[in-house]
């Protein structure tokens, strides 16, 4: 017979929380704010006020780039999660917590999904990279057209 780790309640609803409310603020941004804001900017174009427009940007640009460099704090975590999974021979690794009722898995099983959940980390931080440079390409791209 399988060992089950039980889930831990305070966790799931605290995960269901964080959830909702970035799900809200995101939402809210969408919906309220990036209008709000491409109004702002066509009013800054047609005034000619490069300043404060080449100032809007910059702050819009760190804020993309705040946001997409959070997610490489993920690519450690599930790295960190992987490689205590591929030590141990064991998913999930002793003392981690979970969300739902899971069997533990033992010896290749675990390592396999040890190996899966570390290179889904690489690939997090790889692709938070890669957006990033693309960011501060496009944002380079535009500063010169208002230049």
């Amino acid at each position: 017979m399988t060992e089950i780790i039980k889930a831990d309640k305070g966790r799931r609803n605290l995960l269901i929380g964080i959830a909702a409310v970035t799900i809200l603020i995101l939402a809210g941004i969408v919906f309220w704010g990036l209008p709000w804001f491409q109004n702002y900017l066509e009013k800054l174009v047609e005034g000619n006020r490069i300043a404060e427009l080449r100032n809007s940007l910059l702050i819009m640009e760190a804020c993309m780039v705040a946001f997409l460099l959070g997610f490489i704090v993920f690519g450690i975590w599930f790295i960190r999660i992987g490689k205590r999974a591929q030590n141990e021979r064991r998913f999930p690794p002793n003392g981690v917590k979970v969300i739902r009722d899971t069997p533990v898995q033992l010896d290749d099983t675990a390592v396999t999904k040890g190996k899966l959940i570390a290179g889904l980390g690489f690939f997090l931080i790889i692709t938070s990279i890669m957006a990033n440079v693309v960011v501060v390409m496009l944002f380079q791209y535009m500063f010169k057209i208002i230049e």
